[in-house]
């Protein structure tokens, strides 16, 4: 009879899965999984059916071992989805969200601390609130001056640049609905931005504000290339505006360059000496052209080779294997 109850019960619950990727983080994963245990466990939880999705991203470290190691206090069920090789965060990302439960509610992550898990509470309460869509907006970052500096350049060229109206300084720390992430998936581009992508899904949307913290342990593992291949995802895919742009920059040096000519035409025929004939204005119109020739063909290749990625529709992982840890065997164990 009970255990006809405890089944009813486990039915009516929402479940959560909390996707979380991550490559060589041997450092930060004992802290993050013990946060995890303390916070899945409070009272918040008692009507959700949570689990952790954790996305191993090619790790060439003890991280997998650190993960065993720890399996045994769990406080929550837990998936391994091992990928075969490393293929960048965003598509370990995307992967954890595809083989998430279909049905469930989904709060994506990293595991460096610097999202608090604390405010995974604050993402239920947006959800029972029947927000499809939680984002996160950092009012504060402790991250080191460059990666700051470059951050906020990033966000003010794609805020001037993108078509659509994105929620900026809002990461890859958010929550969607089983509805939402159904919508999500059925974008195809392989070349993803998906803190973006997210933004374009649904209007019922809620923003928490946080202030994000400092890395607790290891170095981050975005690498001012990682960084600048996210930038082009960034921009490429919400806008065509650089293309424009281009047009504009064109016709610009167009007028430049006949005023100039017109100068030292000017110039030429009040003192004929002060020129050979004919080397300063081709000089000039040389440089000009040279200079509008190569921005505007740099543009054209950034959009080129975004397409010829596109086309090519090769798979973005392969999962090597699949692990499911159960707290409840735990329990009886």
């Amino acid at each position: 009879m009970n255990s006809n109850a405890n089944i009813s019960n486990l039915a009516d619950k929402n479940k959560l899965v909390v996707v979380s990727p991550f490559f060589n983080e041997e450092e930060s994963l004992p802290k993050f999984l013990d946060e995890m245990s303390r916070v899945l466990s409070s009272a918040e939880f008692n009507s959700w059916t949570v689990s952790l999705l954790l996305v191993n991203d090619g790790s060439t470290d003890e991280s997998m071992n650190v993960i065993q190691s720890k399996s045994h206090v769990l406080k929550y069920d837990l998936k391994i989805l091992n990928l075969s090789k490393n293929v960048g965060h965003q598509n370990a990302l995307w992967a954890g969200l595809e083989q998430a439960d279909p049905n469930a509610y989904v709060i994506a992550m990293d595991c460096d601390l610097q999202d608090p898990p604390s405010h995974l509470i604050d993402f239920l309460k947006s959800f029972e609130e029947k927000y499809d869509v939680v984002l996160t907006q950092r009012l504060s970052r402790q991250d080191k001056f460059l990666k700051r500096l470059t951050a906020l350049i990033f966000y003010k060229i794609l805020a001037y640049l993108s078509s659509e109206s994105l929620q900026l300084n809002s990461g890859d720390f958010f929550g969607i609905s089983p509805v939402a992430r159904k919508r999500l998936l059925t974008y195809g581009e392989s070349s993803k931005y998906i803190r973006g992508l997210i933004q374009c899904i649904s209007d019922n949307v809620n923003i928490l504000k946080f202030h994000r913290n400092s890395r607790d342990q290891g170095e981050t593992k975005y690498t001012f290339s990682k960084m600048l291949k996210l930038a082009i995802s960034g921009i490429t895919g919400f806008t065509i505006r650089p293309l424009i742009l281009g047009v504009y920059i064109a016709i610009g040096g167009f007028v430049v360059g006949c005023l100039a000519g017109i100068y030292l035409l000017a110039s030429r025929l009040r003192n004929p000496h002060l020129y050979p004939a004919g080397y300063a204005f081709s000089n000039l119109t040389l440089i000009i052209l040279s200079i509008l020739i190569l921005l505007i063909l740099s543009i054209l290749c950034v959009y080129l080779s975004m397409i010829v990625i596109e086309i090519k529709r090769r798979p973005n992982y392969f999962v090597e294997f699949e692990k499911t840890i159960s707290s409840s065997d735990l329990g009886a164990q």
